[in-house]
C-alpha cells in the first residue's frame, strides 16, 4: 500500500503544478496560421515520424497530427483539438518541448507507476485473503466455531506476520465479520463441490447412500453420500446433508428431497445405478418406500439393504430369542453403570487393577440396536474379571452394597463365565465381518467372500469349541460341576450339572438362530447376486461348468439394463451383443485376471482401452458393479462428523451451514497437508461473488 500512496502523491503533485500558457504555444498558433496563409508549398505527413516520435497520431480525415499523450492527460492545445497540419519535423520537436507535453509525459510515467503499484497491492491482498481462508479452513478441520477467527488472527498478528498487513486495520483484520467468514467458507466449499461433480459426471455412473436422523436441535436431516468411479477404482464422497422439509419424515418427502438435490447438482437420475439404505420400512417399503418411488423415475435402479445393518440385526435378534442372553446383556450394562457413575467405585476398581498389575480397561455399554458393540464389553469383563470380583466383594463387606451383592452372585457362576468366553469367540467373527462391511471400497465380490467365510467359521463352532472357550475349559478342574476356584485370586465359582446343561442349550440355540438369521438376511435378491459372476474367483474349474457359467445371470442383467427400457441412460446395454461378449470375456478373466480380486480386475479392465473397445457392454456392467455400495456405513460416519460440528454448544447452527462445513472438512486434505487445497481457486470464486472493497480502491 505504501508504493501505491507514493505513486498517487507523485501524480497529484504533477497535477497541482498546472503550467501557465507560455509564449511558445502562442508562437505555434501564429506560426501555423501564417503558414496556412502564406505557404505555397503543400507538405505531407511522413509515416516514419510515428516511429521517431511514438506520441504522434495522424488523422487521415482531418489531415492533421495529434499528440496521444496530451489527449490522454486531458491537455487543451492545438495538438488535441483541431490538430497540427504543419507537417514538419521541426513542429513536432517544438511541441515535444512545450509545458503541456512535458506535463503529459510526467502524467504517463506516474500512471505507469500507479498501475504497477495497483498490481502489487492486488497480489498482497490475494496473499492475505488466502491466508485468512487457511485460518478458517484450520478452524473447520478442528470443528471449532468460526467466531474464533478473530482470536486466531490476533495471535498471528502478535507474532508479526507481515502476510496480513494489507488487510490489517489497527489491531484487527478485515473480513472477520461472520458474513465475510461465511462467504469464504462458501467459496472453499464450491471448490470441493465442483471437483466432485466433475468426477461424478466423468464417471458416467454413480450410486447414492441415504440415511435420515435427528440432530441435537431435533431437526430432521438426510445424509447423502455418493459412490462413483475415478481412474478405474470406486470412490466414496460426501455429497450433501439437507434438512427434511415438511411435518413428516415420510418416504415421499425423502424421495422429493433426494431428487431436488440431484437436480440442483445437475446429476442425471437415469445415470443413478443404485440406492443403499439402512433397510427401514420408510426406505425400502415395497409399496411406497423411497426406493420404490425412485424406481418410478429410473426403472433400472437397484436398491440394497446395508449389509452392516443386516449383520447387526441378525446377531441382535438371535440374542433376543435366548432369555439368558437378554439377562446377560442387562447385567453387563449394570456393571458399566455401577462404575461409570460412581467415582468411588471406579477408584476402588483402579486400585485393584494396580495391585493385580492389570491394565486399566474400562467397562463398556451395550445397545440393543448395536449388538456388535458387545464384543468390547465382553472382552472388558474377561480381562477385568479378577479385579471386578475383588472390588464387588470389598463393597459388600464394607458397605453391604445390595447392587454389588446382586452382581457378585450373578458373575460368580459357571453359566456367566462360560457364556462370556463363548460370546468372545462368536463376536470376534461377527465384529471382524462388520468392520469389513464398513469399508468404503468394499465391492460385491469381497462381500460374498467375507460372508461365506464367516458363515463357515460360525458353523464350525456348532461342532467344536472356539479358541476362548477352549482356553476357559483348560482352566477348569475335572470335578468343576461341584464348584471350583477360578482366576489368580482363587474366587469360588458356583456350578452344577443343571448349569452346564443350561449353558449348552443356550449356546446351541443361539448358534442355530444366528446361522438361520445370517443365511436369511444375506440371501440378496437375484439381480444383486447376478453381478457376482464378474468375480474371477467364482469361475468354475470344470470345463462343463465353465461353459454354462454365468449365462443366465448375464441374460437377467441384460434385461434389466436394456437400451429399450432407458434410452437416455448411459448405462443402456445391447442385450444381444452382451450375450455374445460374455463367452469370450470368461476366457479373458480366466487367462488374464484369474488371480485378481474383482476390484483389481475392474481397474485393469477399465484402464485398458483395447479391452474396453472389445467388450463395451461388459464394460458397462463392470462400471455398474463397481459403483454398487453394499453398505451405508459412510452415512453413519457422516452423522458422527455432523454431531462433532453441531454440538449442544453450537445448537443454533443451520443445517445449511453444517453442510458447507462438512464439504470443507470431510473429503479434503488434513491440516498438515493444507497446502494441497486449491486456495487460489477459492479466492477467485470469492472475488466474483460481489464487488470487493479493495478492488474499488485499486481501480
Amino acid at each position: 500500500m505504501s508504493n501505491k500512496r507514493k505513486a498517487q502523491s507523485t501524480l497529484f503533485q504533477s497535477w497541482n503544478c498546472e503550467p501557465k500558457r507560455q509564449k511558445t504555444e502562442e508562437n505555434e498558433k501564429v506560426s501555423t496560421q501564417s503558414n496556412k496563409e502564406n505557404s505555397s508549398v503543400s507538405r505531407k505527413f511522413k509515416p516514419e515520424w510515428t516511429i521517431k516520435w511514438s506520441f504522434v497520431r495522424y488523422d487521415v480525415e482531418k489531415n492533421a497530427m495529434f499528440c496521444k499523450l496530451c489527449e490522454k492527460s486531458g491537455r487543451n492545445n492545438i495538438w488535441t483539438t483541431s490538430g497540427c497540419d504543419r507537417f514538419k519535423a521541426d513542429a513536432i520537436s517544438k511541441h515535444a518541448k512545450t509545458d503541456d507535453h512535458l506535463f503529459a509525459t510526467g502524467a504517463q510515467k506516474s500512471s505507469g507507476d500507479l498501475d504497477k503499484s495497483a498490481a502489487i497491492a492486488a497480489e498482497h491482498e490475494r496473499t492475505a485473503v488466502e491466508g485468512l481462508m487457511m485460518n478458517i479452513y484450520y478452524l473447520a478441520k478442528r470443528n471449532e466455531a468460526s467466531s474464533a477467527i478473530a482470536d486466531l488472527n490476533k495471535l498471528l498478528l502478535h507474532h508479526n506476520l507481515t502476510k496480513f498487513n494489507s488487510i490489517q486495520k489497527g489491531s484487527k483484520l478485515m473480513y472477520e465479520h461472520h458474513e465475510s467468514v461465511r462467504e469464504m467458507q462458501n467459496a472453499m466449499a464450491k471448490v470441493v463441490q465442483d471437483d466432485l461433480l466433475d468426477d461424478i459426471k466423468n464417471s458416467a455412473v454413480y450410486s447414492i447412500m441415504a440415511d435420515e436422523s435427528t440432530d441435537v436441535s431435533t431437526e430432521k436431516t438426510l445424509m447423502l453420500y455418493v459412490r462413483y468411479i475415478k481412474n478405474g477404482a470406486p470412490k466414496v464422497s460426501f455429497l450433501e446433508v439437507v434438512e427434511l422439509a415438511g411435518d413428516e419424515c415420510n418416504s415421499e418427502n425423502i424421495c422429493n428431497t433426494i431428487l431436488r438435490v440431484l437436480e440442483q447438482r445437475n446429476l442425471c437420475v437415469t445415470n443413478l445405478s443404485c440406492i443403499t439404505t439402512d433397510g427401514a420400512s420408510v426406505m425400502t417399503g415395497c409399496r411406497s418406500g423411497v426406493t420404490t418411488l425412485m424406481k418410478e423415475k429410473n426403472c433400472q435402479l437397484l436398491s440394497i439393504h446395508c449389509i452392516a445393518h443386516r449383520l447387526a440385526l441378525a446377531s441382535g435378534q438371535a440374542a433376543d430369542n435366548i432369555p439368558y442372553l437378554k439377562k446377560y446383556q442387562h447385567m453387563v450394562n449394570t456393571i458399566y453403570k455401577y462404575f461409570k457413575y460412581s467415582p468411588k467405585h471406579l477408584g476402588k476398581l483402579k486400585k485393584m487393577q494396580s495391585v493385580l498389575e492389570m491394565s486399566e480397561i474400562k467397562f463398556k455399554q451395550t445397545f440393543a440396536t448395536r449388538w456388535l458393540s458387545f464384543e468390547g464389553a465382553v472382552d472388558a469383563i474377561i480381562t477385568n474379571y479378577d479385579a471386578l470380583v475383588m472390588c464387588l466383594e470389598q463393597e459388600v463387606a464394607e458397605d453391604d452394597d445390595h447392587t454389588a451383592r446382586g452382581l457378585l452372585i450373578f458373575i460368580t457362576d459357571y453359566l456367566f463365565l462360560a457364556t462370556s468366553y463363548f460370546l468372545s469367540d462368536v463376536l470376534t467373527h461377527l465384529s471382524t465381518l462388520s468392520k469389513i462391511f464398513q469399508k468404503s471400497e468394499l465391492d460385491i465380490g469381497s462381500f460374498a467372500l467375507s460372508t461365506s467365510s464367516t458363515l463357515a467359521s460360525i458353523t464350525q463352532l456348532e461342532n467344536s469349541d472356539g479358541l476362548s472357550e477352549r482356553e476357559f475349559k483348560c482352566k477348569l478342574p475335572s470335578n468343576f460341576t461341584q464348584g471350583f476356584e477360578f482366576g489368580p485370586s482363587k474366587h469360588h465359582i458356583k456350578c452344577s450339572d443343571a448349569n452346564v446343561d443350561r449353558f449348552i442349550k443356550a449356546r446351541n440355540d443361539y448358534l442355530r438362530v444366528l446361522l438361520g438369521n445370517l443365511k436369511a438376511r444375506f440371501q440378496d435378491n437375484q439381480i444383486i447376486q447376478c453381478f457376482s459372476v464378474l468375480t474371477p474367483s467364482s469361475l468354475p474349474e470344470s470345463l462343463e461348468d465353465f461353459f454354462v457359467y454365468g449365462n443366465d445371470e448375464i441374460r437377467k442383467l441384460g434385461d434389466l439394463h436394456s437400451n429399450d427400457k432407458q434410452k437416455t441412460s448411459k448405462l443402456g446395454i445391447d442385450k444381444k451383443t452382451l450375450c455374445a461378449e460374455w463367452p469370450m470375456f470368461k476366457h479373458t478373466m480366466q487367462t488374464k485376471f484369474s488371480q485378481c480380486k474383482f476390484s483389481e480386475m475392474a481397474k485393469l479392465f477399465l484402464n485398458d482401452r483395447s479391452l474396453s473397445e472389445i467388450f463395451p457392454n461388459i464394460g458397462k456392467l463392470v462400471k455398474i458393479t463397481l459403483s454398487l455400495p453394499v453398505s451405508s456405513a459412510d452415512c453413519e460416519r457422516g452423522f458422527a462428523k455432523y454431531n462433532l460440528v453441531k454440538t449442544e454448544l453450537r445448537n443454533k447452527l443451520q443445517v445449511e451451514s453444517v453442510n458447507v462445513l462438512m464439504k470443507i472438512t470431510v473429503d479434503t486434505p488434513g491440516i498438515d497437508q493444507m497446502d494441497s487445497f486449491d486456495f487460489k481457486r477459492a479466492f477467485d470464486i470469492w472475488l466474483k461473488q460481489k464487488e470487493r472493497r479493495f478492488m474499488k480502491q485499486i481501480k
